[in-house]
């Protein structure tokens, strides 16, 4: 039995050291999901150990290992086995001639290394997060009772981006939030790089209200900062209740304040994704499970309010609806869309790794009118349940074809039963809040 968990872990060496590495290089996108390494880890040992137990050779089992991992190496599915079948045998006539030992200490060193980095850019960002949200004043004045709906459409570009990078006319959809009583403004955001993670960059900027420069930190610093925020703790002391929907963010999973429940499915299925999409084939293989499901949670949220459902005073609702943001998933009649355009699953910008322009502006354009549809839905639904409800729309920022700053940081912003004659998007909650 000792024998056998040595070997088990000595060939699960490899695939380990593959899956941290993978988990170390995209972090920051799934910051706190540590459970879903860990069911890569376990259940990578197990397989091994079922090959093992019904006597496969060593050797076997790590070329096995070696060729799953690598990248594609044929345009059709016959030639990439073929390829890799060769390959396997090579590896195995390879290590029936070389010694394992090396192979062992090499592998377990990369392997802690990798580790070793998750740790410490984990405590590092905490560190430096508490560092800049600790001295955030806290304003008496504030007192509300009504219910409050943050619905956030990612990439929502303002009225005038639309207009002018996308030659749509969004006209006709601010009439109708106008004719619900929203007032319609288009927002800017202050800050001027926008690049990776402009989600927890612009969800940062509205709810930390020290205005540190969130161009400046990273990813992981952002999600703990976005964690222990001022807006969600002000609320609290309030005896507000925070609901929020799952989201096809893992780093939005965590926020301990927000009662939002982990979609272990979703994040498992992206992190498999980001472990296996160097290979075409199984690339587009997960993607579609995972156009699916951020098709059918979409869904889930535009019928959250729809049940014949009391609602309770003082709950902060908060609905991060990935849409109009790629992967277009959603046809202009609303019909289930599987995007395969996109090497990189949800990349959001146009390039050699993700959409041709035309294609991007299609897409793009037909999901923001089905998405239209289902969110007037939706405000029409909330607006009927609870009519003194607060409801604030907005996107987290633009869009990314071009590298004009106010197609990237112009977003829709729209607020009903808060009285500002004088709406600054950017600065909302801060007014709301402290009335500064």
């Amino acid at each position: 039995m000792k024998n056998l968990f040595k070997n088990v872990t000595f060939v699960s060496l490899l695939p380990w050291t593959f899956i941290c590495f993978q988990y170390n290089q995209c972090h920051e996108y799934f910051a706190e999901s540590y459970e879903v390494l860990f069911i890569f880890l376990g259940f990578t040992w197990l397989i091994n150990a079922f090959l093992l137990f019904i006597k496969l050779s060593i050797k076997i089992i790590i070329a096995l290992c070696f060729v799953l991992i690598l990248p594609n190496l044929g345009d059709t599915l016959l030639i990439d086995v073929i390829y890799k079948v060769l390959i396997a045998f090579t590896c195995i006539f390879a290590l029936k001639k070389a010694s394992l030992n090396p192979i062992k200490i090499l592998l377990a060193i990369v392997l802690g290394i990798n580790l070793f980095q998750i740790i410490q850019k984990d405590f590092s960002a905490r560190e430096t997060a508490k560092k800049l949200i600790k001295n955030i004043p806290i304003s008496k004045n504030f007192s509300c009772d009504k219910n409050i709906y943050w619905i956030v459409c990612d990439a929502y570009a303002s009225f005038e981006a639309l207009k002018q990078y996308y030659h749509f006319d969004n006209e006709i959809f601010y009439n109708q939030l106008r004719n619900l009583g929203f007032l319609t403004h288009d927002g800017q955001l202050p800050y001027a790089e926008v690049n990776e993670f402009s989600t927890l960059k612009a969800l940062n900027f509205y709810t930390n209200f020290n205005q540190f420069d969130v161009t400046k930190e990273n990813a992981l610093t952002l999600h703990y900062c976005l964690k222990y925020n001022a807006l969600f703790n002000r609320l609290k002391q309030q005896g507000y209740t925070f609901l929020a929907t799952p989201t096809r963010f893992p780093f939005l999973h965590k926020l301990s304040d927000v009662n939002c429940k982990s979609s272990y499915k979703l994040t498992t299925l992206q992190f498999l994704y980001y472990c296996c999409k160097q290979n075409k084939f199984l690339g587009e293989l997960v993607s579609g499970y995972l156009n699916k499901n951020l098709y059918l949670q979409q869904e889930d949220v535009f019928q959250s309010f729809t049940n014949d459902i009391i609602i309770p005073d003082k709950n902060f609702y908060y609905l991060h609806i990935e849409s109009p943001h790629a992967p277009f998933v959603r046809e202009v009649n609303n019909a289930y869309c599987n995007d395969q355009k996109s090497i990189v699953w949800g990349e959001n910008e146009v390039g050699k790794n993700a959409y041709n322009f035309n294609d991007y502006q299609a897409g793009y354009v037909n999901q923001l009118q089905g998405l239209n549809k289902k969110v007037l839905e939706l405000l029409t639904m909330i607006s009927q349940k609870d009519p003194n409800g607060i409801i604030i729309l907005q996107g987290d920022h633009g869009t990314f074809t071009t590298e004009a700053l106010k197609e990237q940081q112009g977003f829709l912003f729209a607020v009903k039963n808060a009285s500002f004659e004088n709406i600054k998007p950017e600065q909302f909650f801060k007014q709301f809040i402290y009335g500064e």
